[in-house]
C-alpha cells in the first residue's frame, strides 16, 4: 500500500494529465454521431472528381427548403375557406318576429296575422339564400368555398351569399311592394331588426384544415433504388444532381444500426485520440511547461471541449446556425494567457473536431481556419476599447470575403438565403471580441493564470506599487524602466511575450524600496551607509533584496508569473563588490558557509524572459558605473558580464539558444549605446 502511494505520488501530474485527456475525449466521443459519414467534397457547378457514386440502400428523393418554402407560401395564399350554416337562426328570427308583432297595439288597419305571415315570408327568402358577414382572410373572394350544413361539406360559390346590408336593402325592397301603408310601415320599422346572419366563417376549422395539409405536405419526391448512379465520375453536379447527392447524405447520416454503430464509434474515437495525442506531443515538444501545470492544461481542454459541446448543441438545434458560433473566441483567449503558436494550434484542433460533425467540412474549416488566424493578430493589440469594434468588423470582413468567395465558386452568389450567413459572420465577429473579455476575466481566477491584459494594467507606472517604488527608490524606478525598454526590445527580436518581460523588468527591484539608500542608484546625498558595514553584512541586505520583494508581492497580490522575475533576476550569482572586498580583508580561500552567504537564492532564470531580464538588468547597472563610455568599452563590458553569466550556467534551465543570446548582445549594445549617446566610430 505504501509502495502504491509512493507511486500515486511520484506521478500525480502524470496521472492527473492521463485523467484530464480521457475526459476530454470522452466529452468529444459523446457529441460525435454514431451514423455514417458522408466522405466526399464537391461543388455545384464543378464536375464530380470521385468515382461513381452507387447508392447502396433504397433512399427518398427530398425536395430543397426552397420548393418545400414554395409550396407552404402558395398554400397559405390559396388554402380553402370553411363556412357553417346555422339553420337555428331562422327560426329564432322567426319566433322573436312573432312575439314583436303580438306585442304591437291593435289596428284595424291591418290584421297581425298579415304582418306576421308577410315578415316570416320575407325572412324565409333571406336565409335561403344565406346572410353572411365576409371573412377578413386576404382574397377570400379567389378561394374555394365549404359550406358545412348538418355536418355535410359542400364546395359553394362564394357570391351566392348576400351581406347584412345588402340582405337590409332586399327586405326594403319586399316592404315597398305592399300596398297597405300601415302594415308597410309596421315591417318596415321592426323586420329589418331580427335579421341575423345564418352562414358564419369557421376559422377554428379552416385553421385547423390549413395546418393539416402544410403538416402532410411531402419533403420527398421520387425515390433513389439500391444500385442505381447517384452520379457519375466527371458529371457536373448541377442543381438536380446536388438534390440526390444531398438526399443520399441525409439519409446516410441519419441512418444508424447496431452494426454500423460501432464501427462508426471506432472511427471516430481514433480520429478523437489523434487529435489529442498530436495536442500531447506538441505540448511536450514546444510548452513543457503547460504540461505540469494542472491549471493551464485544464483550461486548454476545457476550451476545447467547450467550443465542441457548443458546436453541437447549436447544430443539434438548426444546422444553418453553425456560422454564429463564435470560434474566433478560442484563439483570442488562448492569445491572452499564451503565445501565437499555440492559439493558432488549439484553435486548429478545436475546427478539426467539429468539422467531423459540420455540414461542408472543408468550407467550414477553410472559413474558421482563415477567422482564426485573423483574430488572432488583430488581437495582439486588443488593448483600448476604441479598438473593439474595429476587431469585431475585421473579423466579420474576413468571414465574409472568404464565404463569398465559395458562392463565386458554386454559382450562387445571388442566392437571397446567403443574407443569413452573412447577418451571422456580423453577429459572430461581434460576440468574439466582446465574450472575450469577461471570459479572460473568469478563466483568470478560476485557473490562477495571468493574462496581457492583466499584465497591461500591472505594467501601468500610475500602479499602486510601481507609484511607491517612484516615491521611496526613484534610482532604483529609473532603473527598473531601463532594464524594462532593454529587455523588451531583445524580445520583440528573438521571440517571446514582451508584455510579461517589461511588466516582470518594472517589479523585479521593487524589494530595494524597503533599504533604497543601501543601493547605490539612490544614493544622490554623497553618503554611502555600506562604508559603516562589515562586507558580509551589506553582501546580506543586497541579497535580501529579492526576497524581501518577493514577499511584499505577495502580499499585493502580484501574480506569480511576474514574481519569477523577481526570484531569477540574480539567479544564484555572487554580489561580487562585496565578495572581493571580503575575501581581501580575510587572505585566503572562504569557507563555503561563508562563501553562501554572498550568494543570491535563485533559482535561475528558466524562461527566455526571465533569461532576458538577467542580462538586460545586468549590463544596465553596471555600464552606470563606467565615466565617459565608448562605443568598445560598453560592448566588451557587455560580453563580459553575459559571458561570466552563460560560463557559471545561469541559462541552463532558460529554453534561449546560443543564437537568441548573440542576437541579444547585438541589440543590448546597441540601445546602451542609444542611452549613453555614443555613435560607433567609422574607419576614415
Amino acid at each position: 500500500m505504501k509502495k502504491f502511494t509512493l507511486f500515486l505520488q511520484k506521478h500525480s501530474q502524470i496521472l492527473y494529465n492521463l485523467f484530464l485527456f480521457l475526459v476530454a475525449a470522452m466529452c468529444v466521443l459523446y457529441v460525435l454521431p454514431d451514423q455514417g459519414r458522408f466522405k466526399y467534397e464537391y461543388e455545384v457547378g464543378q464536375p464530380w472528381l470521385h468515382d461513381d457514386l452507387e447508392s447502396p440502400f433504397n433512399f427518398p428523393l427530398y425536395k430543397v427548403k426552397s420548393e418545400i418554402r414554395a409550396e407552404r407560401e402558395a398554400w397559405e395564399e390559396s388554402y380553402p375557406l370553411y363556412f357553417e350554416k346555422n339553420n337555428d337562426i331562422e327560426t329564432v328570427s322567426q319566433e322573436k318576429w312573432t312575439e314583436r308583432i303580438q306585442r304591437l297595439p291593435y289596428d284595424s288597419a291591418f290584421q297581425s296575422a298579415d304582418a306576421d305571415r308577410l315578415g316570416k315570408l320575407y325572412l324565409d327568402a333571406l336565409y335561403s339564400e344565406g346572410i353572411l358577414t365576409p371573412p377578413s382572410t386576404s382574397g377570400a373572394k379567389e378561394r374555394i368555398w365549404y359550406l358545412a350544413n348538418r355536418g355535410v361539406f359542400v364546395q359553394v360559390d362564394p357570391d351566392q351569399f348576400i351581406e347584412p346590408k345588402r340582405a337590409t336593402s332586399l327586405l326594403k325592397s319586399y316592404i315597398d311592394t305592399i300596398g297597405n301603408p300601415q302594415l308597410r310601415s309596421v315591417l318596415a320599422s321592426n323586420l329589418p331588426d331580427m335579421i341575423r346572419p345564418n352562414i358564419t366563417f369557421d376559422s377554428d376549422l379552416t385553421t385547423r384544415k390549413k395546418n393539416q395539409y402544410l403538416n402532410s405536405i411531402s419533403p420527398t419526391e421520387g425515390l433513389v433504388s439500391e444500385g442505381e448512379i447517384i452520379v457519375y465520375s466527371g458529371q457536373v453536379v448541377d442543381a438536380t444532381i446536388e438534390q440526390r447527392i444531398a438526399s443520399f447524405r441525409r439519409t446516410l447520416e441519419g441512418t444508424s444500426n447496431s452494426s454500423s454503430h460501432w464501427v462508426v464509434l471506432v472511427g471516430h474515437f481514433t480520429l478523437t485520440a489523434i487529435v489529442l495525442v498530436m495536442l500531447f506531443l506538441f505540448l511536450r515538444q514546444f510548452r513543457p511547461q503547460i504540461l505540469v501545470n494542472s491549471n493551464s492544461l485544464t483550461l486548454i481542454l476545457v476550451s476545447l471541449v467547450g467550443m465542441v459541446l457548443l458546436a453541437d448543441l447549436v447544430i443539434s438545434y438548426d444546422q444553418s446556425l453553425i456560422y454564429i458560433i463564435p470560434f474566433p473566441l478560442v484563439p483570442i483567449i488562448m492569445r491572452s494567457f499564451y503565445d501565437t503558436r499555440l492559439a493558432l494550434f488549439i484553435h486548429l484542433m478545436v475546427i478539426m473536431i467539429v468539422g467531423l460533425v459540420a455540414p461542408n467540412s472543408f468550407e467550414f474549416i477553410f472559413l474558421q481556419f482563415m477567422a482564426g488566424i485573423f483574430s488572432i493578430v488583430t488581437v495582439s493589440s486588443l488593448y483600448r476599447r476604441s479598438q473593439l469594434f474595429m476587431a469585431s468588423a475585421k473579423i466579420t470582413v474576413i468571414y465574409i470575403l472568404s464565404y463569398f468567395a465559395f458562392t463565386l465558386i458554386r454559382g450562387d452568389v445571388t442566392n437571397s438565403e446567403h443574407l443569413y450567413e452573412y447577418g451571422y459572420f456580423a453577429l459572430n465577429g461581434l460576440m468574439s471580441v466582446m465574450m472575450a473579455f469577461p471570459l479572460i476575466f473568469i478563466f483568470e481566477k478560476m485557473f490562477s493564470l495571468v493574462s496581457d491584459l492583466t499584465l497591461l494594467e500591472l505594467g501601468d507606472t500610475n500602479s499602486p506599487l510601481l507609484r511607491e517604488l517612484r516615491l521611496k527608490a526613484p534610482g532604483t524606478f529609473q532603473h527598473s524602466l531601463q532594464v524594462a525598454n532593454l529587455a523588451e526590445s531583445v524580445i520583440d527580436d528573438i521571440g517571446g511575450n514582451s508584455m510579461l518581460v517589461r511588466t516582470g523588468a518594472l517589479y523585479h527591484d521593487i524589494g530595494k524600496m524597503l533599504n533604497p539608500i543601501y543601493f547605490v542608484e539612490n544614493q544622490n546625498t554623497g553618503i554611502n551607509p555600506h562604508d559603516d558595514l562589515d562586507s558580509l553584512e551589506s553582501a546580506e541586505i543586497i541579497v535580501d533584496h529579492v526576497l524581501e520583494g518577493i514577499v511584499l508581492a505577495k502580499s499585493k497580490r502580484i501574480p506569480d508569473m511576474v514574481i519569477d522575475f523577481i526570484r531569477t533576476h540574480h539567479g544564484t550569482t555572487r554580489v561580487e563588490y562585496f565578495y572581493r572586498k571580503y575575501s581581501a580583508e580575510h587572505e585566503g580561500e572562504l569557507p563555503e558557509e561563508i562563501a553562501a552567504k554572498f550568494k543570491y537564492p535563485g533559482p535561475k532564470p528558466f524562461s527566455k524572459e526571465t533569461a532576458v531580464l538577467m542580462m538586460s538588468d545586468t549590463v544596465e547597472a553596471a555600464t552606470r558605473s563606467l565615466v565617459q563610455p565608448t562605443a568598445e568599452q560598453l560592448a566588451g563590458m557587455v560580453d563580459k558580464l553575459i559571458d561570466h553569466q552563460q560560463s557559471s550556467g545561469q541559462f541552463d534551465n532558460a529554453n534561449i539558444t546560443l543564437g537568441e543570446i548573440s542576437r541579444a548582445r547585438q541589440i543590448l549594445k546597441k540601445k546602451l549605446m542609444s542611452i549613453h549617446h555614443l555613435r560607433v566610430e567609422y574607419p576614415d
